[in-house]
């Protein structure tokens, strides 16, 4: 659900091995286990949603962490999201699509900037 691939972590303090190996994974997971809490199907008022981590979680761990923590705050154009969107390979699916591509988990500023974009 959530693609990090082209995200940064500004002031961040713990390991990001750690963070790669762990706690993006679990960020995926947790939309799954807590569905109360992210109620996709109440949301976009759906008859059915199917959760499909895999190819996000592939993604995703194949993050650098030597690149993933700087000390600034960090942005990117629409231009990036359309990049990491074009990674997946939908082709055989069919109905709306829903990806959240992080830019930057900022804790200095304590801000949290996600963009989304359906396909």
């Amino acid at each position: 659900m959530s693609d990090f691939t082209a995200a940064k972590f500004t002031g961040i303090t713990d390991n990001p091995e750690i963070i790669v190996n762990q706690y993006i994974k679990s960020i995926n997971t947790l939309v799954i286990t807590e569905q109360t809490k992210f109620d996709f199907k109440k949301f976009f008022k759906l008859s059915e949603v199917t959760y499909d981590i895999d190819l996000a979680n592939e993604f995703n761990s194949k993050i650098d962490p030597s690149k993933l923590v700087i000390t600034e705050a960090y942005k990117f154009e629409m231009d990036k999201v359309k990049e990491v969107i074009r990674k997946y390979d939908v082709k055989d699916k069919t109905g709306t699509g829903l990806i959240f591509v992080a830019e930057n988990l900022n804790k200095t500023a304590k801000i949290r900037e996600l963009l989304c974009l359906f396909f």
